[in-house]
């Protein structure tokens, strides 16, 4: 199938989901904005439970918009393109693809049935900065506010994030704005915390890159190398997103 909710509709139809069934389109940041999306309806009292996530196909399209921005990472001095987001060998980009789904529940109910709660979701933050359409805002404005938003939503400070996952694509543009963002937003600190990005080892996968991150931070909740964690993602149509994640304080 080829309409863009084809993916949840097909997933819902496979195991028997009912109720509500949403596709979230913002491109870089959609799939964590779809878990934005999916705390809302749990905070409204809309759902009690939800399967929420992202997916991208690695496509023509996809990689000839790439392509034609000049943002794949090329070979040099007879190396292979290699994926190095913020050093010095910074290349370009390489693409990926794939698919992250998590279940979203609230307390009571995941409580309730005994389940395995894995981490807590517990701010998350969007802003769209249409002065940087098709470019990168050197300032970072869109992406500062998407993570304050996300701080303020959750009740914690920058000095209780620990670790943070990195949108990094691996273009100088693009690297250089998160850094200015990061600069921006943790002042002094922005150099102490770990930054760590999934795409060096899954490249680039677009709209399902949010969701990543959520899956790799997630692990490192549960593996005790992070307590709370920031995740930032944004794409050059002026769309910025940002989730804190924390191990589970219930």
């Amino acid at each position: 199938n080829t309409v863009i909710n084809s993916p949840a509709s097909q997933v819902a139809i496979r195991f028997g989901l009912r109720g509500l069934n949403a596709t979230i389109s913002t491109g870089f940041t959609a799939s964590l904005d779809a878990i934005g999306y999916a705390l809302d309806m749990l905070q409204l009292g809309r759902t009690k439970k939800l399967l929420v996530g992202g997916v991208e196909e690695l496509c023509i399209q996809t990689f000839l918009g790439f392509y034609k921005v000049g943002f794949l990472a090329t070979a040099q001095n007879g190396a292979p393109p290699s994926y190095a987001p913020f050093g010095a060998e910074q290349r370009g980009t390489l693409l990926g693809e794939g698919a992250v789904f998590v279940i979203l529940e609230r307390l009571e109910e995941a409580q309730a049935r005994g389940a395995t709660m894995y981490a807590e979701p517990l701010g998350y933050g969007t802003h769209f900065c249409p002065e940087a359409l098709f470019r990168y805002d050197p300032e970072a404005r869109g992406p500062v506010n998407a993570m304050r938003q996300a701080l303020a939503e959750a009740m914690v400070s920058t000095d209780e994030i620990d670790a943070i996952s990195a949108c990094a694509n691996s273009t100088k543009i693009c690297d250089e704005m998160e850094a200015t963002a990061l600069n921006t937003v943790f002042n002094s600190r922005a150099s102490r915390i770990p930054v760590r990005t999934v795409k060096s080892v899954l490249g680039e996968s677009f709209s399902a890159d949010g969701a990543f991150q959520l899956a790799s931070t997630i692990g490192a909740v549960v593996r005790g190398t992070a307590d709370t964690v920031l995740i930032d993602t944004f794409g050059p149509m002026g769309t910025s997103s940002a989730l804190v994640v924390a191990r589970c304080r219930n």
